[in-house]
């Protein structure tokens, strides 16, 4: 091989090997708040905040909205809510207005808002 061809490939190989390095990851954030009695999770026109979180079993969980429009949070699957059919607000909430659940089953539960289902989240629930 000629020498610029090595060195050409060498110097694409490095500027593979920075761009997955510096790509960023999608390995999801878990916020802990297995400490925490209440968790508050707000819909914003970003989506839920937090939106994937750790709970102890027995926390109870306040969801509000700042989209100034009606919400509805309910588990996954959409649009039947059949994973954890208990966690389900089965109408919506007027934005002004919260809706709270106790979860009292370990497992970790996806979750959307019903009105736009492209807002999701997960609850990791521990013992």
């Amino acid at each position: 091989m000629k020498p610029a061809l090595i060195i050409g490939i060498a110097a694409a190989l490095a500027v593979l090997g920075a761009v997955v390095f510096l790509l960023p990851h999608n390995a999801p954030t878990i916020t802990d708040l297995s400490d925490t009695t209440v968790v508050n999770v707000t819909l914003t026109d970003g989506g839920f905040v937090p939106n994937h979180f750790r709970i102890k079993k027995g926390t109870e969980v306040v969801f509000s909205t700042d989209l100034g429009s009606p919400f509805w949070p309910a588990s996954n699957i959409h649009p039947s809510h059949g994973i954890y059919p208990a966690f389900d607000a089965k109408q919506p909430i007027e934005s002004d207005t919260t809706w709270s659940f106790v979860f009292d089953k370990a497992g970790s539960w996806g979750f959307h808002d019903h009105v736009r289902s492209y807002y999701t989240g997960i609850i990791e629930v521990i013992e």
